[in-house]
């Protein structure tokens, strides 16, 4: 059940947008125009939702309850469409059940549990067609709970998730036992975490069940802007493959271990990329000989890192010949990856702002260290930038003060050239930038992802229609 919410911001409006969409629902929030009786009625058949909440409710515009629900029968009579009603304000049997969604808005920033046994025990007593849960998912252990909960529930359940993982939550709506979730217009997305109309064909939801395989790319905040999920989804939907592969924004690494486990235990998941910082946390899920990783098949339970095959290929691509001189900078996981691809250069320079992280690595790898303040003072051949310096427009040549290179290699990457590649491009000067780099380390992912995924006869969507 995929619903397009569509805000009544003007009758034009939602006459533009309000047409019905193969195998949608729809929503017109009413409570967006100050006049909901203007609304024209005649966009609302049996496959809509019609929706007033109150600003308490997270609503735009207030109106009288009883004014309301004279919409909403007026609505129903003429229309059997759906309408939604706030739980802890709805009078028991005023509106015919088979019509009614009865809603429950959680305004903490986490979940009370027991506030939400009490709903699902009022819920379980009252008639209606369906329950809906807008709650706060800020955690990985609430994707573990909420399932247990949402099966107390004796009428189908839609989960609305909110906070930092509510587009999570939303993407992976049949594996909290929701029997759909809300999509809004592009630009006009009526709620906090709700996806837009891009993001739910990017992710296919009209085809996630319980059976699609679960993956993605693991990091810090930036990972909502990864490459990734355009890619790989573009890719399983072409081979047609259930899966999907989206960006898991991760605070607390061990909590997102403990999900990623039980899901493996309870769903199927193929693998996860990872970025930064967690590079160096992932090396050691696995018993391996990794220091530094970007990528688990947690069914194999070994970890891997194509950011070296990426470097590897670099190497080549810019000619770059022993006598060069190179000068890495940064010291996480990109860079320690970066000094051991670079370790059969004999002149290896690092450069980094953490200089006990500095002297670490340059103890460890055949590399000598360079500070900051030396840097204006010698000239390198190759750059190799292995920081996020760049993604927010910084100059990193200026920053440093480092003198023209012959050869860049930019690691990180954004929407357009970062002025290090600008640079480069503008002299002439050879150089690979951060998405060139992003698709050679994930060629060999796919390889990785493919030999999970096609190896399950059950993944193919062909069969699974058949």
């Amino acid at each position: 059940m995929i619903i397009r919410s569509i805000p009544f911001l003007s009758r034009d409006f939602v006459h533009h947008h309000g047409k019905s969409k193969t195998g949608w629902w729809k929503e017109f929030r009413l409570d967006f125009s100050p006049n909901p009786l203007e609304f024209p009625f005649e966009l609302v058949d049996e496959k809509t939702i019609l929706t007033l909440r109150d600003p308490a409710e997270g609503g735009v515009h207030s109106i009288d309850y009883h004014e309301k629900m004279r919409i909403y029968q007026h609505a129903i009579e003429h229309c059997n469409c759906l309408v939604d009603c706030e739980i802890m304000q709805y009078p028991d049997d005023m509106l015919p059940a088979e019509n009614l969604i009865l809603s429950y808005h959680e305004t903490d920033e986490r979940i009370n549990l027991k506030k939400l046994e009490y709903v699902l025990f009022l819920s379980n007593r009252l008639k209606a067609r369906i329950l809906k849960l807008a709650l706060p998912i800020n955690n990985y252990s609430d994707l573990i709970k909420l399932p247990y909960y949402i099966r107390q529930s004796n009428k189908p359940t839609l989960v609305v998730g909110m906070g930092r993982l509510g587009k999570i939550s939303r993407i992976l709506y049949p594996f909290l036992g929701s029997i759909g979730t809300y999509v809004g217009l592009d630009g006009h997305e009526t709620a906090s975490g709700q996806l837009s109309e891009t993001e739910a064909t990017q992710y296919n939801l009209l085809s996630r069940t319980t059976q699609t395989a679960i993956g993605g790319v693991i990091g810090g905040p930036q990972v909502n802007g990864s490459l990734g999920p355009a890619h790989y989804n573009n890719l399983f939907q072409k081979r047609g493959i259930d899966a999907v592969y989206m960006p898991f924004p991760v605070e607390n690494f061990n909590e997102f271990l403990h999900w990623m486990e039980w899901s493996n235990f309870h769903f199927s998941v193929y693998g996860f990329s990872c970025s930064m910082p967690f590079k160096h946390r992932l090396a050691y899920v696995s018993s391996g000989s990794l220091r530094v990783a970007n990528c688990i098949i947690p069914q194999h339970n070994k970890v891997y890192n194509t950011d070296a095959d990426a470097f590897a290929r670099a190497f080549v691509e810019l000619d770059v010949q022993p006598s060069d001189s190179i000068l890495i900078y940064g010291s996480g996981g990109v860079a320690e990856t970066a000094i051991r691809s670079a370790s059969h250069f004999p002149h290896l320079y690092l450069a980094a702002r953490n200089k006990f992280r500095r002297q670490a690595l340059c103890n460890e790898y055949p590399c000598r260290g360079i500070s900051q303040e030396a840097l204006p003072h010698r000239k390198f051949d190759l750059l190799i930038n292995c920081t996020p310096v760049g993604m927010r427009n910084e100059d990193l040549l200026t920053l440093l003060h480092i003198n023209a290179p012959q050869k860049v290699i930019d690691v990180p990457y954004s929407k357009k050239p970062t002025p290090l590649i600008t640079w480069a491009r503008a002299q002439r000067v050879p150089s690979v930038d951060g998405k060139q780099f992003w698709q050679w380390q994930a060629q060999r992912q796919e390889e990785l992802f493919l030999e999970v995924l096609e190896n399950d006869e059950s993944r193919r969507i062909d069969n699974q229609e058949a």
